[in-house]
């Protein structure tokens, strides 16, 4: 499978949930319980791709790396994307993972500027 389907995947959950959040609350930041709720799915999309990309590589990460996918991902990702390509690849691919994490925000905010025109 291409790790591209659970990016998709996640830029779409991202787009849904900022929709969701506006036109249940009207407003794009959420309670505490459906921000945990988010959080949890939203780990698990990320360790989706984490884990298909991996399998793609034939990287072979240590249980550190994988908690931090999970824990902080913001640093493991970055780190996993060095260590399991060249440098060079690896250079692209930490750019198009700071351009992807801009649509995932670019997705949310739209999501939510769609809810927020559709609700009164």
């Amino acid at each position: 499978m291409s790790s591209r389907i659970p990016a998709l995947i996640l830029l779409l959950t991202m787009f849904a949930l900022g929709f969701a959040n506006v036109v249940t609350t009207g407003r794009l930041s959420v309670p505490q319980p459906w921000n945990m709720t988010e959080k949890l799915l939203l780990v698990s999309l990320i360790y989706w791709w984490y884990h298909t990309d991996k399998a793609l590589h034939a990287y072979r990460a240590g249980p550190l790396l994988n908690v931090g996918v999970v824990v902080l991902f913001i640093v493991a990702i970055p780190v996993y994307l060095f260590r399991s390509r060249e440098m060079r690849q690896g250079i692209k691919a930490l750019f198009v993972f700071l351009v992807f994490g801009a649509a995932a925000i670019a997705a949310l905010v739209a999501g939510g500027a769609v809810g927020n025109a559709i609700a009164p």
